[in-house]
């Protein structure tokens, strides 16, 4: 996961952190719609003390320009307008700004990167001393929910191969049909004509039919399967319902109950109404 994604999901104090280190130095627009280039290049192999270090420096300049002007470039539609506008005028204001000074662009950019990662990793901290805290419970139904998301989608995508199959069992079946109404027709022809004809047509229909014997087998298979999956993952829904309606549901009326009366809080009572409210 790129950098800039992780600072996007940045929250609070820390969100407004982020935020701040953008301006007219360096607009956040930039950031967004560059991140990934702007995390592909060497700045920290600029040695910002070094003079001779400004080619390079300003070689990054350029080429940031440049980015900045072919994404311009690409922004179609009424609302892409007003974008191509915006970054072709950052374009324009950054190179005017560092164009004698290109290391301070690269100390910029330096300075903004190694604050995200710095604020980055203090959430990621945060998150998973959280995380270490909950209860082996919780932990229990945040991963039951995950083996649901991903039962529910491999579900999902065997249903869709399954209407594939039998839309195209139909168009071979009404072939079948076809070659059947074909071999009728071929009836009123003189005999030595309608051998000629029936021949490969009779060919064709048993090669069809016989596909057709081998899918409809096939198909069938496939529908037991999916019935099969359905009822493990309704199976995995009951137990995750029986798990948050019954028994977190209690637990947590339990500590609504002890609060209201001066009680002490127990551990995880905010993560259990979540999962309760998201039932």
């Amino acid at each position: 996961m790129s950098l800039w994604i992780q600072a996007q999901q940045l929250q609070g104090e820390a969100l407004h952190q982020m935020q701040a280190l953008y301006g007219q130095h360096f607009p956040i627009e930039v950031r967004h719609y560059l991140a990934q280039w702007i995390e592909s290049q060497p700045w920290d192999s600029v040695e910002l003390d070094n003079p001779a270090e400004e080619t390079k420096a300003k070689r990054l300049l350029d080429n940031l320009v440049g980015e900045l002007q072919k994404k311009a470039q690409v922004q179609g539609g009424e609302d892409g307008f007003l974008l191509k506008i915006k970054l072709g005028h950052y374009a324009t204001t950054l190179k005017s700004t560092y164009d004698r000074c290109p290391l301070e662009l690269v100390r910029c950019i330096k300075q903004i990167l190694q604050s995200e990662q710095r604020l980055v990793q203090e959430a990621t901290n945060v998150s998973i001393g959280a995380m270490d805290s909950l209860s082996q419970r919780h932990q229990q139904i945040n991963q039951a929910f995950e083996e649901l998301r991903l039962a529910t989608q491999e579900t999902e995508n065997e249903l869709r191969k399954l209407q594939h199959s039998q839309e195209y069992f139909i168009i071979q079946y009404q072939e079948n049909l076809r070659i059947q109404a074909q071999l009728s027709s071929l009836s009123s022809l003189p005999a030595a004509e309608r051998s000629q004809r029936e021949t490969p047509l009779q060919s064709k229909r048993a090669t069809v039919e016989a596909w057709l014997t081998r899918e409809a087998s096939t198909l069938q298979k496939y529908r037991l399967d999916l019935a099969e999956q359905h009822q493990k993952t309704l199976a995995l829904l009951r137990k995750q319902q029986t798990l948050i309606l019954d028994e977190e549901l209690i637990q947590w009326k339990r500590r609504q109950q002890l609060a209201g009366n001066g009680g002490q809080h127990e551990g995880g009572a905010g993560h259990s109404a979540v999962l309760v409210r998201l039932w």
